[in-house]
């Protein structure tokens, strides 16, 4: 059997990661390793990896957004690029912690979705921007919340939650993964490799049963099919060509965004129902 980082006498590698990008799921593969950690499956109903499971390699917190310190110096940390706003909101709001947000009809009972989680400090900005407490109104405007977010979509670098990747800063060496390498099998089982050489990790990978993994988990992830349709969509407006939208809210939002920093004219704000097609947008882009 080979070298294990054992809870108790030797120190887990630690992954950090903000709450979406898959940290539990690297957590889970690299576990899963040692055939004795394999469980049936490591999924929810919700797509994610976090059924409970006995962990003797590694472990996954949010370190540096919990403010959880380290125990070692066996480090890895998830990142994304600014590029991949959209799909990391997507993946933050629609998966993270099993909250389950219904975000194709996020504005009702808005408050109620939100006040137990760790996104609730959106309803003070917006009690304090739109001067409406969501906490009484409960469910708020499609409109206003649209136009919130898309002021969250302007500028990548002010992006709320890209600024929290970020802040993943560490005063050691670590291993750093972009979120974006899970999705290609070739890659991810080459992460598996990297973290076995680095910290000296006597496994190998059985390609086999990590195939099937994989197919599980990418296919239990609609972000990503999500980001797909608002990027063809946005590039049907550029090409003058008719598409069909239905989008849920945070898409409008970024697509409100990226049109605006486009074409440099402002979106419709008195819009409760969006546009269901393209050339609807691109007849307003034009008057």
């Amino acid at each position: 059997m080979g070298k294990k980082h054992i809870e108790g006498s030797w120190a887990l590698i630690e992954i950090d990661f903000m709450g979406g990008l898959h940290g539990r799921f690297l957590c889970y593969s690299i576990n899963a390793l040692d055939p004795d950690n394999r469980i049936k499956s490591p999924f929810t109903v919700f797509g994610t990896s976090h059924i409970c499971y006995k962990k003797t390699l590694a472990t996954a917190k949010h370190y540096t957004h919990s403010k959880i310190p380290f125990e070692s110096t066996d480090i890895i940390s998830i990142t994304a690029n600014d590029a991949d706003c959209l799909l990391v909101n997507l993946l933050s709001y629609g998966r993270a912690g099993d909250y389950n947000f219904d975000l194709k009809n996020f504005n009702i009972n808005f408050y109620d979705q939100l006040k137990n989680t760790p996104y609730k400090d959106t309803i003070n900005h917006l009690n304090s921007s739109y001067n409406i407490d969501v906490s009484k109104t409960n469910s708020i405007s499609r409109k206003i919340l649209r136009e919130y977010f898309k002021f969250n979509y302007i500028d990548y670098t002010e992006n709320n939650i890209l600024k929290e990747i970020r802040k993943q800063i560490y005063p050691i060496d670590v291993l750093e993964i972009n979120f974006r390498e899970f999705y290609i099998f070739d890659s991810y089982i080459a992460i598996l490799d990297q973290v076995i050489n680095r910290f000296k990790l006597d496994y190998i990978v059985d390609t086999e049963w990590y195939q099937r993994l994989w197919t599980e988990f990418i296919n239990k992830i609609d972000a990503i099919q999500l980001n797909t349709d608002a990027f063809e969509t946005l590039t049907a407006i550029q090409q003058g060509k008719s598409k069909s939208i239905d989008f849920n809210l945070l898409q409008e939002s970024w697509l409100n965004a990226r049109l605006e920093v486009l074409y440099n004219k402002e979106m419709p704000f008195n819009q409760e129902q969006y546009f269901s097609n393209t050339v609807d947008i691109i007849k307003y882009l034009e008057t």
